[in-house]
């Protein structure tokens, strides 16, 4: 079974390790590496591209429209998904072209199956506790 590339890209550490630490219960489904800004976005984006970006909406001085358009520019068939404090930054994500979108408060569950909607993959469910 291949492993999905997971770009976890958002300014605040716990953010990141809280999403990482998530998808690396997921039964080694995911390499999941981190970019605290655009930068290091890009420059993890490059060769081979990767699978899935869960994008920090209002990651730095660019817009997120603006950060999603320049990754599909780089990497076409990368998936973003985007996350935000802010419920009204759904509309112009998914306008942008996001896969999906959460809120970065919602619950574990919601974000393992947007990550799952974005990637193409189920979850395997048996024999798991439910997270809460």
């Amino acid at each position: 079974m291949s492993r999905t590339r997971v770009i976890i890209a958002d300014d605040r550490r716990e953010v990141r390790s809280g999403l990482r630490a998530l998808l690396e219960e997921e039964q080694a489904r995911f390499v999941v590496m981190e970019a605290a800004d655009l930068r290091q976005l890009m420059s993890q984006l490059q060769q081979p591209c990767v699978d899935l970006v869960l994008l920090d909406w209002e990651l730095g001085p660019v817009s997120g429209p603006n950060i999603l358009a320049m990754l599909k520019d780089v990497c076409p068939s990368t998936r973003v998904v985007a996350l935000s404090a802010r419920p009204e930054a759904r509309s112009s994500a998914l306008a942008s072209g996001a896969a999906a979108f959460i809120l970065k408060a919602d619950c574990v569950e919601a974000v393992l199956t947007a990550v799952r909607s974005a990637t193409g993959s189920r979850g395997d469910d048996q024999g798991k506790e439910e997270m809460k």
